[in-house]
């Protein structure tokens, strides 16, 4: 069964707009979030490693986790509540997704949906500072440290 965010709209133009999202879940994969702590999702190293720049140790809890790196990339990782709502579809290390750039194109965020479960879906986003690293999109970063979260969560 797949799922997709519909939203209604009201337009100066239209009215009321039917939008819908496409985010089907990952029907093939094994994969579960688990019941651990969202900060548990993403390690520094594994961050790190991404970004380029060391990474501050995460701060929060719950359902949401932020981070912040030396070249001033900030992330944050959260679960249970859909972010990219207006986003494209994409895939997350070949989990279906949905990516939707903000900030005019200095940020970005990444659902992936594992199940039909809303339990079952982490967001992941990023927004780049001044001095994060030349040349460096948003979004392809961003799905980059969610393909660090998905190998290792448990089946």
């Amino acid at each position: 069964m797949a799922i997709h965010w519909i939203r209604f709209v009201i337009t100066p133009a239209v009215g009321l707009a039917l939008v819908a999202t496409a985010c089907s879940p990952g029907s093939a994969t094994t994969k579960r979030l688990g019941t651990g702590d969202v900060c548990g999702l993403l390690s520094t190293t594994d961050l790190s490693a991404v970004v380029g720049s060391p990474v501050n140790p995460p701060q929060g809890s719950g359902a949401q986790c932020q981070y912040s790196s030396a070249n001033q990339v900030l992330t944050s990782v959260s679960r249970g509540e859909p972010a990219a709502r207006d986003g494209v579809a994409t895939t997350v290390a070949g989990i279906p997704a949905s990516r939707a750039e903000v900030a005019s194109g200095d940020g970005c965020v990444v659902d992936v949906m594992l199940t039909d479960d809303p339990e079952q879906l982490f967001s992941v986003s990023a927004l780049l500072g001044p001095a994060a690293p030349a040349g460096t999109k948003a979004c392809d970063l961003t799905e980059k440290i969610a393909g660090r979260i998905v190998p290792k969560l448990p089946s």
